[in-house]
Order: C-alpha cells, then sequence, then structure tokens
C-alpha cells in the first residue's frame, strides 16, 4: 500500500510540476506564421458541462464536466508551454512538456495530410465536398485538446462564418470509442431573429481589430449575431452509441460560441438530439458554461493555475463515467449493448495497422492485373479505405488508353475497413471473395453495413473472370518455411488466390514481405487476441528466456561468468539468429 501511495503522490507532484511550469513564463500568444491573419474570436477555455438525457426506451440521466477549448481556425502559434495551436515548429514532438494542451491538425477531420494546418484541413474538406472556402472565410473550432499524452475528444464543432462574419454552418466532427468518425456538415437556421438586438450587431460589424500578439501578426474580429439561436440537422450514419441503432436523424440547436451571452449554464450553448425514424426524442446531449471561459494570455497566473486543477482533471474521467453508465444500463437489463457495425461510406475508419498498410499495394496490384487483362475499355476509381488515403487512384485497361471510338465504362471500388486487407488474402477466389465482402453484414446496429462497396458489382465480376493474375510458378503445398506456416495457420494446404498471385508475379523479396506480414497477422489472431503488440511481447519474452537459460548453462557453479562462457554465449545467439534468417529467406 506505501509503494501504490507512493507512486500516486510522485504522479501528482510531477502534473503539479508541470502545470506550473505551463503557467509561470511568458504566456504571450507568438505567432509561428510568416505572413499576418485575420481570424474571429481569440483562444479560450470553455469549462461545460455534459448532461445527457435518455427519453426512450427507458429514462436515465448524468452529467459531468468537461474543459473546452475554443481556438480561431487560420492561428498558428503557442501561449508559451501552456497551449499550442497548429506549431509546426514542433509538429511530432512527444516531450510531455512542450505543452501543456496541444492542438495538432493530424487529429482532426480526415486522416493523413498532417503537414497541413487546421485552416488548410478545412478548406480541403470543403472542396471534397464541392463547396467553396471562399463562402467562410473564418471558422472557430471548439474541442478538447489533447493533454499531456492523453487525447480523446467524442465531438469537435467548427462554427463557420459568412465574408460578414455571422454565422452560416457547422461541421460536426464525431468520434465514437472505435477511432472512427464522421464529419457532417450542415448550414444553420436562423431562429429567434426578433430577440437580437440590431444595434449591437451593427456596432459589432463595425468593431475594429484587435492585435492578439505583440508584434502584431494576428488580428482578431468579433462574430455578428443576427439570431438569438440557430438550428440544424442531418441524417444519422455514424455509430456513436453503443445502445443506438444507425438510423434515423440528429437535430441540434446551438449558440455563437464567440458571443458572450452563450457563456451562461442558464443557457445551452449546445442542445443535441437523437430522433427515431418515428419522429421520437431518444437522447438528448445538452451543453453549457458553467462559469465564463477564461483567457490563457490575459487572466493572471494563480486564477489559471486554480481553474486548471479543477478542470483539468475532468478530461480524464470524462470516459470512465460514460463506460461506467453505459455498463450501469446494460447490467441492470435496461438496454441492450449492440455490436459495432461496419462504417457506412463516408465515414472515415479506424486507424489501419500497419500489417494492412503493408498488405494494400498487393491488393491494389492484383487490381490492375485485372484491369490490364480486360479486353473492353474500363476506368476504374479504387480509394483504398479512407484510413491510408482521401485521393482515389485511377486504373485504366489498355482498350481504354488507346481506343478513342469506344466510351470507357466507369467502375467505382472504395474498401470500407482496412481489415478488408488482410481477410482478402484467405479466399480461394478473387472474385468470390469480393462478393462476400461487398455483401451486407447485417448487423444489428445497421443491417445495411458493408466492408467494400463498389458501384457495379457485375461490371466487377466480369473484369475479375476475365482474365486471370497469373499462374503459380510453385506446387501447391510450397517447400518454403513460412509458406508452411502460412498454411498451417490457415488450415489448409491449397494457397489462397492472394497466394497465387504473389508467388507468380512478385519478385522475392516482396514475396518475402508479403508473407511476413501474413504471417504475423496469422499468428496475432491464433495466440494474441489480434494484437500485433501483444506477439511481439510474445517474442520479446522468448529472446530473454533463451538468453536466461543460455545463461544458466554456461555459468559455472561459483555464480562467474568466464571469458569462454560469454564467448559461447554470444556465439550461440549468433548461431541462432543466422539459422533463422536463412530459413525465412528460403521461403
Amino acid at each position: 500500500m506505501r509503494s501504490v501511495a507512493a507512486l500516486l503522490l510522485a504522479a501528482v507532484v510531477s502534473l503539479l510540476v508541470l502545470l506550473f511550469w505551463a503557467i509561470w513564463g511568458p504566456r504571450r500568444l507568438v505567432s509561428q506564421s510568416d505572413k499576418s491573419v485575420t481570424v474571429l474570436g481569440r483562444p479560450l477555455l470553455f469549462p461545460v458541462t455534459i448532461t445527457h438525457t435518455r427519453r426512450k426506451p427507458v429514462n436515465n440521466q448524468f452529467s459531468h464536466r468537461v474543459l473546452l477549448i475554443g481556438v480561431p481556425v487560420g492561428l498558428c502559434g503557442r501561449v508559451g508551454h501552456l497551449l499550442s495551436i497548429d506549431d509546426k515548429q514542433r509538429s511530432g514532438s512527444t516531450t510531455p512538456w512542450d505543452s501543456w494542451f496541444r492542438f495538432d491538425s493530424a487529429r482532426y477531420l480526415h486522416r493523413g495530410d498532417e503537414h497541413l494546418g487546421l485552416g488548410e484541413k478545412l478548406h480541403r474538406f470543403l472542396r471534397a465536398q464541392n463547396l467553396d472556402p471562399a463562402r467562410w472565410p473564418y471558422a472557430y473550432m471548439l474541442s478538447v485538446p489533447q493533454w499531456l499524452w492523453w487525447s480523446r475528444s467524442v465531438v469537435t464543432w467548427w462554427y463557420l462564418y459568412s465574408p460578414a462574419r455571422q454565422l452560416d454552418a457547422v461541421i460536426m466532427e464525431i468520434n465514437n470509442s472505435f477511432d472512427e468518425k464522421r464529419n457532417v456538415l450542415f448550414e444553420v437556421r436562423r431562429s429567434g431573429s426578433d430577440e437580437h438586438d440590431p444595434v449591437k450587431s451593427a456596432a459589432l460589424a463595425g468593431e475594429k481589430e484587435e492585435d492578439l500578439d505583440a508584434a502584431g501578426m494576428i488580428h482578431s474580429l468579433p462574430s455578428v449575431p443576427i439570431s438569438a439561436f440557430y438550428q440544424g440537422s442531418w441524417e444519422k450514419h455514424v455509430y456513436a452509441s453503443p445502445f443506438e441503432k444507425v438510423e434515423g436523424s440528429i437535430a441540434t440547436r446551438f449558440l455563437d460560441p464567440l458571443q458572450e451571452s452563450s457563456w451562461s449554464a442558464a443557457v445551452s450553448l449546445s442542445n443535441t438530439t437523437s430522433i427515431s425514424p418515428a419522429g421520437d426524442a431518444k437522447l438528448t446531449t445538452r451543453i453549457s458554461c458553467r462559469e465564463r471561459p477564461l483567457d490563457p494570455v490575459r487572466s493572471t497566473a494563480l486564477s489559471l493555475v486554480w481553474f486548471l486543477v479543477r478542470w483539468t482533471l475532468p478530461i480524464t474521467l470524462t470516459t470512465p463515467r460514460i463506460i461506467f453508465q453505459a455498463l450501469r444500463i446494460e447490467y441492470l437489463g435496461l438496454m441492450k449493448m449492440l455490436d459495432k457495425p461496419v462504417i457506412q461510406r463516408g465515414s472515415v475508419p479506424r486507424r489501419a495497422s500497419a500489417i494492412e498498410r503493408t498488405l494494400e499495394p498487393f491488393f491494389r496490384e492484383c487490381l490492375s492485373r485485372h484491369i490490364q487483362a480486360y479486353p473492353d475499355a474500363v476506368e476504374v476509381s479504387y480509394l483504398p479505405s479512407r484510413a491510408l488515403s482521401n485521393e482515389p487512384v485511377c486504373l485504366r485497361s489498355p482498350s481504354c488508353v488507346t481506343g478513342k471510338d469506344t466510351p470507357a465504362r466507369h467502375l467505382e471500388v472504395e474498401v470500407l475497413e482496412p481489415g478488408f486487407f488482410s481477410r482478402i488474402t484467405q479466399y480461394d477466389s478473387m472474385a468470390k471473395g469480393l462478393a462476400v465482402e461487398m455483401r451486407p453484414v447485417g448487423d444489428v446496429a445497421d443491417t445495411a453495413a458493408q466492408q467494400l462497396w463498389v458501384s457495379d458489382p457485375v461490371l466487377l465480376e466480369d473484369l475479375l473472370c476475365s482474365g486471370a493474375s497469373g499462374t503459380d510458378s510453385k506446387p501447391a503445398a510450397a517447400a518454403g518455411l513460412l509458406w508452411r506456416v502460412r498454411a498451417w495457420l490457415r488450415g489448409s494446404a491449397t494457397p489462397s488466390a492472394m497466394d497465387l498471385f504473389v508467388r507468380s508475379s512478385m519478385p522475392p523479396s516482396l514475396r518475402l514481405l508479403y508473407l511476413l506480414s501474413l504471417v504475423q497477422h496469422l499468428l496475432a489472431k491464433r495466440f494474441a487476441l489480434g494484437s500485433t503488440v501483444l506477439l511481439q511481447l510474445y517474442g520479446l519474452g522468448g529472446v530473454l528466456a533463451l538468453r536466461w537459460a543460455l545463461l544458466q548453462i554456461i555459468v559455472s557453479d561459483s555464480g562467474q561468468l568466464s571469458a569462454a562462457g560469454l564467448a559461447v554465449y554470444f556465439l550461440t545467439l549468433h548461431f541462432f539468429g543466422r539459422m533463422t534468417k536463412k530459413a525465412i529467406y528460403r521461403a
């Protein structure tokens, strides 16, 4: 007990030291941009209470405190060691004391494009929706920041403002517990305009710019309210709650976060309601400010310390509280948790594993070989999962490239879930495997969910059956060690369609890469609960056990290790290492 108490005390002291390091020091806003920018608002710390009220099929309510931080989109800089916003000078840094809070663009909107800032990623997202970013030259983001090594934000709000600085659209970036997300853009409907003071709006519209940094590189303007509150709605296409099916719609009513009238516990900064297909309200989430937001630049050190001590801890308690409430509902028999369905098209899947990233080019090459063997003109737009890329790859048949008279047929293929790349290696027939992946999975939470989306399944089947991807240059039961391990793990000596393609069409180095990745995946699936990290720990434990056994053999009875014994130890390890490499490369 004393050791546990000592560890807890050391952790608390360490956090307090880091907190004082972040607070006591220059807290001026320093721009990292080489040109001046004009933004709306300023960085603010929002202490909010989130209240979840479930109405159907059971009545249940709970609330928790969360610290949200609002940042103007387009601002690139830092506030001392307290807050970092798109700070590219320290991009990718994992040092915990680099910043107490961080906003890195890699966490937001689509995967990839880590080199782009928040504003650039927002513009790319809008263009992908066939929208002109010039419609919304100003934006303000409200989210849970990354705190030290911890990062968890269920919803991020992007408030988009027109050139007249009026709130005009919102992006709700919804993240679930499975590292999946859905980015929903909707234009707002204004309500309660008669409650707003037009004189105040006119005064705000004419207000001058305010410099946020000492160098005069960041200019801030206030937003111009034209409505008491705003409304929006969208179809629900994301698995956000373990008790909710992917159906119905979401209705939301919110305030402009840049207006002081929104900073009160008596009003809802945001009210989001899940509505069933029958039109019944099922779950409402209300967000309100417990107190006025704090400016990290203008506030005193003592007030900031007291604020962060009270509001930083709830960040870490949010997820445990939500899990506790979910388990409580489940085990009291009030509602039953649903299994996670496959994401719908348009959502962003979980991050792909290293093995899935390695196997994707093999599937792409196999698909390309079939297209090259297709006699007619066909153009395929292939998207290898949004976990890997947001840009589709265009693949054309030779007739499409050379022919001019016959119009090309178009086909779209999108992998919705990165686990597809390891599963596709198990099918005996590529055409049958893709047909299985295209079928609806039949999850209760989403009966229409599928793992592969194809615009024309008939054309894809014709394309896969028309040309061979290669012939096997080895017997069905190959003699290589890794091929035998692969056959044992698969439960069949007959190679899959992808095995045949790799063995007949890929050079030895790529065959080895394919086999190592596949064997690692199958070993993890059978012996390590599908976790390659756990499998690596097994390997580390085996190596340590081998070293310990060798030392036990060569150490003398007196407990001393002679020079000859040390030489035997290292020569034995070297021998085992060389034998293992030879066995692998013979595959």
